[in-house]
């Protein structure tokens, strides 16, 4: 084994994962779900949540149901968002079975 090529290897390794944690932080992804808007970066971090009036006039367990469906979006646009991105970084490595 090459201790040197690996240890160069796991320093590309972190600056590219920091490169791909800036990009997703970069990237907004925005969903409407029953007038629920809701916006996130694909690190799925919360930037925003916009509910309508009549959400709280509703009942409790619709307001719920309808929230969970937006949440739920909006994050798997984010995770598909971050699994393009890891691809690109997996993708050029070689990678030790």
């Amino acid at each position: 084994m090459d201790f040197l090529k690996m240890a160069k290897d796991a320093v590309a390794m972190r600056s590219k994962m920091a490169e791909m944690d800036k990009a997703l932080r970069g990237q907004v992804v925005e969903t409407e779900s029953a007038n629920i808007r809701i916006k996130l970066n694909a690190k799925n971090e919360f930037l925003e949540i916009n509910l309508p009036d009549e959400f709280f006039s509703q009942d409790k367990e619709k307001s719920q149901k309808q929230l969970i469906k937006a949440v739920n979006e909006a994050i798997s646009k984010a995770q598909n968002i971050m699994a393009g991105e890891v691809k690109k970084i997996a993708g050029n490595m070689k990678l030790p079975m």
